[in-house]
């Protein structure tokens, strides 16, 4: 079945997801000017601020802008860890509504792919990357449009750094002041790029 909420003004006001990119960033700024911050001199500060500056010019010398896609209500973390498979067959529960966000749903499905499609890092499997797609499209009653499919590889990299702060923020902490690391190190996902057909 789908889940379908026909008055969202009922809902607590939710953020966007493409406030990420903005996260990343205030992120590198609190670590410059803190001399003392954790994560002074850490390499994935550099390319946090490269990776932000870099999509945000690609994004204006392409003509992409995020908050003009069509929108709707994201879960924003559609990993496998976030659903309840029962083994002998039933409904699959989604759980974990964190990152539940208002944005296009194009980010949505750059998530999706992220998380779900990655069967060799860093390669993405493009054999489960289509039918994602279609699924997708044929879940919210409409095929994607040609300035979505424009702003999709960009609302990766936007779901990616994402992803990449939350790690960081998560893991790399606690692992400075321990010679045991107490969680996998931190990976930085390099670009990726779906053609769209």
């Amino acid at each position: 079945g789908r889940l379908s909420v026909t008055d969202i003004s009922a809902l607590p006001k939710l953020p966007e997801f493409f406030s990420k990119l903005n996260e990343v960033e205030a992120f590198v700024a609190s670590v410059d000017a803190d001399p003392k911050h954790v994560a002074k001199g850490h390499r994935v500060i550099d390319f946090f601020r490269g990776a932000c500056a870099a999509t945000r010019k690609d994004m204006a010398a392409a003509g992409v802008d995020l908050a003009k896609l069509p929108r709707g209500l994201l879960h924003g973390d559609m990993s496998f860890g976030n659903f309840m498979c029962p083994t002998g067959g039933g409904p699959i529960h989604l759980l974990d509504f964190e990152e539940a966000c208002n944005d296009a749903c194009v980010i949505e499905l750059a998530v999706t792919i992220a998380f779900m499609c990655v069967t060799k890092p860093p390669d993405l499997d493009l054999a489960l990357v289509q039918p994602l797609i279609e699924g997708y499209a044929t879940g919210r009653g409409a095929e994607f449009n040609s300035d979505e499919r424009k702003a999709f590889n960009f609302a990766m990299r936007v779901a990616l750094l994402g992803t990449c702060l939350w790690r960081f923020e998560t893991y790399a902490p606690r692992r400075v002041h321990s010679r045991t690391p107490v969680a996998p190190s931190l990976s930085v996902p390099p670009s990726h790029s779906v053609s769209q057909h």
